[in-house]
């Protein structure tokens, strides 16, 4: 019992620390959503609804009789920046566009429909796109992309010294070696699991984002795939997690 008492005190420590550390750096939150540790397409879009719902707006994409809308979703340029800083080299080249325009001859324009004026960067509030299919779609397309990059970090290609397809920063590219011994326990361990997840999540999420992420992780889903998969799903977890997404 009294193991039991301690370490479940020590969870709760845990948990107001990380969230201590949370309000230094982002504003207050205007609602507490329910989250989803494995990222549907449609929790974006539910998120944005609850948000608008919440604030006595209505939950159509265009607005309502009381004028407010959908929870926006953050904009194209702004995820761009956001993962060059958490997690590509510095002088790398990375560019988000081409997972969803593979070249520039490319017939479809799809990243307008994500994105604020470019070189607006994190100043592009009021003109986020809100959530819907098509949004949520197109975000899933891209940052699945990405995700499968950083996994394939895992799997080198046999002989070859051409360049990794995502060029992470020396510090990030440890942590994914390190969780490139999947399914051992060293990777599975919920030490490596919450690094991993501040890495890239910061203090976006609410600590029981970060708990139900490391829960789910430790626990028998992915216990024995091979490591690129195991890392495909959390990378996607994460990076469609709303509070990853929706701007706030």
């Amino acid at each position: 019992m009294g193991l039991e008492v301690n370490a479940s005190r020590r969870v709760g420590e845990e948990a107001a620390i990380y969230e201590e550390r949370r309000r230094c750096v982002r504003a207050p939150r205007r609602s507490r959503l329910p989250r989803l540790v494995c990222a549907h397409l449609a929790a974006l879009a539910l998120a944005g609804m609850s948000c608008a719902e919440e604030r006595g707006g209505a939950s159509s994409v265009g607005g309502g009789a009381g004028g407010d809308s959908l929870e926006p979703l953050r904009g194209f340029y702004t995820v761009e920046t956001i993962l060059r800083e958490r997690l590509v080299a510095p002088g790398a080249s990375f560019s988000l566009r081409s997972y969803l325009e593979p070249s520039d001859g490319w017939p479809l324009r799809l990243v307008p429909l994500l994105s604020a004026s470019p070189g607006q960067g994190l100043g592009n509030a009021g003109l986020e796109p809100a959530p819907n299919p098509l949004t949520v779609m197109l975000w899933h397309a891209a940052l699945s992309g990405v995700a499968a990059d950083v996994a394939a970090l895992c799997a080198p290609r046999s002989g070859s010294s051409a360049a990794p397809a995502f060029p992470a920063t020396a510090r990030f590219s440890t942590l994914v070696a390190s969780l490139c011994a999947w399914p051992a326990p060293a990777a599975r361990s919920r030490e490596s699991l919450a690094a991993l997840w501040l890495a890239v999540m910061k203090y976006d999420a609410p600590h029981e984002e970060l708990a139900a992420f490391v829960d789910f992780f430790a626990g028998p889903t992915y216990a024995n795939a091979a490591a690129p998969a195991a890392l495909h799903a959390m990378f996607t977890a994460m990076f469609l997690n709303p509070s990853f997404l929706l701007s706030r």
